[in-house]
């Protein structure tokens, strides 16, 4: 939805307008992605002050709402300067760039988790090794870069190095020249900077991650660079910035849907701990190859587990992304397309969620794991178990289903039913499963009676085979069940979601709970590709043209 008030001439239909935004817009915030033009006192319209005071006040007050984006005229006119003085026609041209350039591409955003930069006439201006740490450019494009990427990093993504450099050297770039970067040495999450082949470089990144290669994005000056990497490695997205064309260099950042800040959500804490996270990750990892066996590893962690239900905005904001984003230790699929959505579920027939909180020696993993659960008549069912694969084989799972067990005898029910929809994503999740199954003597889930599951206001829900556990006997859990392996869990919450969205949907009947619709097969990168195209002659830009040549 666009909403650009100050092209309302009328000042009654604008100030029906106004008093409707706000009881449309908690529809909008939960179903779907708006962009907001408040005025923000353009020169063209300085004659209409009613138009643009309402407009502003209407931006200030939805400013940060989930979902919704406000532009202001500055904000716009950096995208494009020809909304300076190029008047309404511009203008509203820009608005249809940006908001259809944001629309198609959050089909494509919430994949990319990692951004990974080459150094030299890329992050700065200049040879390192021949220019000297002194005389590189940190300003211009390259400061704009430095800037864009470490905003993306405080939303949770990551940012990496690979560099064919000699790493001491790079990092005395970043010791030495930290008071005019924009970027800093810690926010950086891992690097490959040797003399090798950038491709090997970001296969080792991914490794090392435990993300997929279609999760990252590479950005380097040099064209042979970025097409060996294409052919080599097709998942990752190669950008080629023009790292001696200053004012194309500056284009490219400024347009380029991979490098948009927006994320239409709210940033979660474990999005803002991410970097951090990962390096902890990166100390365990020492100490577990040290260790001389799995258990003693465990043993010097010193896990510490917390479960209660969440409780503040970001908390909830957190379970919804964890629906959404991870699929080896998720057991049916639930997803939920925003807060509004899980609260709208959570409200009804007195269900609950069993939020997951844990920490170690080495630092906070944050909120991890959740059972989202409703009673039944005899039995309380789990509508989804949700577990982050970076705390697997600690313990982690069976303390979160005992936890099951005890509020299901608290409640006076005998049973704890855990139905599962099998995708070809959580593997790991079925053979936990099954193991819980065999230690309990009980039918596998495969064997169990269907259960409904996932119903939400007008939504039916749908039915799944369960595995059925006395809440007496899941008590008894701990450390009883063979890990099924004593290697570190991997990460599980980059992948595309989408793909797994379309595989819970089944006979008409949608598994998610708001949720989130099947995805249509569009080839998104080609439409953002023609958008970038004819946003270039800005002034004659119109919701016609983003079709292509001669289309409507």
């Amino acid at each position: 939805m666009i909403l650009g008030l100050d092209f309302w001439n009328s000042g009654a239909l604008q100030n029906w307008v106004v008093a409707e935004w706000g009881r449309c817009l908690s529809n909008w915030k939960s179903r779907g992605q708006c962009t907001e033009f408040p005025g923000r006192q353009h020169p063209q319209y300085a004659t209409h002050p009613n138009q643009n005071s309402r407009g502003l006040s209407s931006g200030v007050k939805y400013r940060g709402a989930q979902n919704v984006d406000v532009v202001g005229w500055s904000t716009l006119a950096s995208y494009y300067p020809s909304c300076r003085s190029g008047g309404r026609a511009a203008c509203a041209s820009a608005f249809v760039a940006v908001a259809v350039r944001r629309a198609v591409a959050w089909h494509l955003t919430s994949k990319l988790k990692v951004f990974v930069c080459d150094c030299d006439q890329t992050l700065w201006g200049g040879v390192v090794g021949e220019d000297g740490v002194e005389n590189l450019d940190m300003g211009g494009p390259h400061g704009m870069l430095q800037e864009k990427v470490s905003e993306l990093q405080m939303q949770g993504r990551l940012v990496c190095l690979a560099s064919r450099n000699d790493e001491a050297d790079v990092f005395r770039v970043f010791d030495e020249r930290a008071g005019c970067m924009k970027l800093r040495r810690s926010q950086l999450a891992a690097w490959q900077v040797h003399w090798g082949s950038k491709a090997a470089s970001l296969r080792r990144l991914a490794a090392e991650l435990h993300l997929g290669l279609d999760a990252f994005v590479f950005l380097d000056d040099n064209p042979g660079e970025s097409e060996c990497v294409r052919a080599a490695l097709p998942e990752v997205l190669a950008v080629t910035v023009p790292g001696g064309n200053a004012e194309a260099f500056e284009s490219l950042l400024r347009h380029h849907w991979a490098l948009d800040l927006w994320q239409g959500s709210p940033a979660t804490a474990e999005d803002l701990l991410r970097t951090q996270m990962y390096r902890e990750n990166a100390q365990r990892k020492v100490v577990r190859r040290q260790a001389p066996s799995f258990e003693e590893y465990l043993r010097s962690l010193n896990l510490q587990v917390e479960m209660r239900s969440p409780e503040t905005a970001l908390e909830f904001a957190r379970v919804t992304q964890l629906s959404q984003r991870s699929n080896k230790m998720n057991s049916t699929q639930l997803r939920f397309s925003s807060e509004a959505a899980l609260r709208e579920w959570v409200d009804v027939d007195g269900r609950w969620i069993i939020a997951t909180w844990v920490s170690d020696r080495f630092g906070d993993y944050g909120l991890v794991g959740c059972a989202l659960c409703s009673p039944g008549v005899d039995a309380v069912i789990v509508e989804c178990f949700n577990l982050s694969c970076r705390v697997l084989h600690r313990g982690v799972e069976e303390a979160l289903l005992r936890r099951v067990a005890e509020e299901a005898q608290d409640l006076g029910l005998d049973k704890v039913l855990v139905p599962l929809v099998e995708t070809p994503r959580n593997k790991l999740m079925r053979d936990f499963l099954a193991r819980v199954a065999a230690w309990a003597e009980v039918p596998c889930f495969t064997e169990g009676q269907p259960v409904a599951f996932g119903r939400s206001g007008a939504r039916r829900g749908t039915m799944a085979p369960a595995m059925e556990v006395g809440a007496a006997k899941l008590r008894d859990l701990q450390g009883k069940l063979d890990a099924g392996g004593d290697e570190e869990g991997e990460g599980d919450e980059g992948g595309d979601d989408k793909t797994e969205i379309q595989e819970t949907v089944k006979d008409g009947q949608e598994v998610s709970a708001g949720l989130v619709s099947e995805v249509p097969a569009v080839d998104w990168s080609a439409v953002l590709a023609k958008i970038a195209e004819v946003a270039e002659d800005i002034p004659v830009v119109h919701p016609c043209a983003i079709g292509g040549q001669g289309s409507t």
